[in-house]
């Protein structure tokens, strides 16, 4: 489970994400809360807390490159670590389960 507190990072991301694609936009249109909590299907504990670590390292610029860059400048990311091969995982299932 993901939450803000848990790990902020990836929160951060989800949140980004959510702007990027206007679901935020849409959640105050209609008065919806966002949610607190995010569970995703096929990941672990200690994957969650590898992408966290692994999004807290990136620069400002790099964070929002990585988030919701360009699918090519993103890409150079994932040959930095197999953590932000996971995070790249993870960023899409959320942005998938919008």
């Amino acid at each position: 489970m993901i939450t803000e507190i848990l790990y902020p990072s990836i929160w951060k991301a989800f949140d980004l994400i959510d702007y990027d694609s206007g679901t935020i936009a849409s959640r105050n249109l209609h008065q919806i809360d966002p949610p607190k909590y995010v569970i995703l299907e096929g990941f672990e504990e200690e994957d969650y807390q590898r992408v966290n670590q692994a999004l807290s390292e990136l620069s400002d610029d790099d964070f929002e490159t990585f988030c919701i860059g360009e699918h090519d400048e993103m890409m150079e990311f994932l040959e930095l670590s197999i953590s932000m091969e996971v995070a790249n995982r993870v960023l899409a299932a959320y942005f998938d389960s919008l």
